[in-house]
């Protein structure tokens, strides 16, 4: 029988860490209420972000699954046109 590899933090270390996320959490989440919802960007600010790597590889979009879905599976408003919802 293989005796496991020792953790990779000894106990000690990793209580400290863990002590310290919830710090930051509990300190995130004490004044959450005071900051906006949304920070609008500046142009700089999102010019710098096209510019970085996307996090994974571009894919192409997957045609809608509506069209060649069975007819049980269809969703109401989405076969609702515009001349029966105006009704």
């Amino acid at each position: 029988m293989t005796t496991p590899p020792p953790p990779a933090l000894d106990p000690e270390r990793f209580r400290r860490l863990a002590h310290e996320t919830v710090d930051l959490v509990a300190d995130y989440l004490a004044g959450v209420r005071e900051r906006p919802v949304f920070r609008p960007m500046t142009p700089a600010e999102r010019a710098a972000l096209m510019q970085e790597p996307s996090a994974r590889p571009a894919s192409t979009p997957k045609p809608c699954c509506i069209a060649s879905a069975r007819p049980s599976c269809r969703t109401p408003w989405a076969t609702v046109t515009r001349a029966s919802s105006a009704g």
